[in-house]
C-alpha cells in the first residue's frame, strides 16, 4: 500500500520532483544529503519544460506584502 500517490503536491515534496510533472528532477543531484550543490537547480525541468526561475520582482513584491504586516 503506497500512502504518497504519484500526481499529489506531498509525492512532489517528498520525492524531489517537478511539481507539474513529477517526473523530472527538481534539483541537479536529487539526493537530500549532497551538501556540496544542496540547493543548485536548473533552469527548467528536463522532462516538461517547466520554467523553475523565480520571476523579475518577486523579492521586490514579498517585501511590499510583509512590511507592513510586521
Amino acid at each position: 500500500m503506497n500512502i504518497i500517490k504519484k500526481g499529489t503536491k506531498l509525492y512532489s515534496i517528498v520525492k524531489l520532483k517537478c511539481p507539474r510533472c513529477q517526473a523530472g528532477n527538481l534539483f541537479v543531484d536529487p539526493k537530500l544529503f549532497v551538501f556540496q550543490i544542496i540547493l543548485e537547480m536548473p533552469t527548467e525541468c528536463s522532462h516538461c519544460g517547466q520554467d523553475f526561475r523565480i520571476e523579475p520582482g518577486f523579492y521586490t513584491a514579498a517585501l511590499w506584502i510583509s512590511y507592513p504586516i510586521i
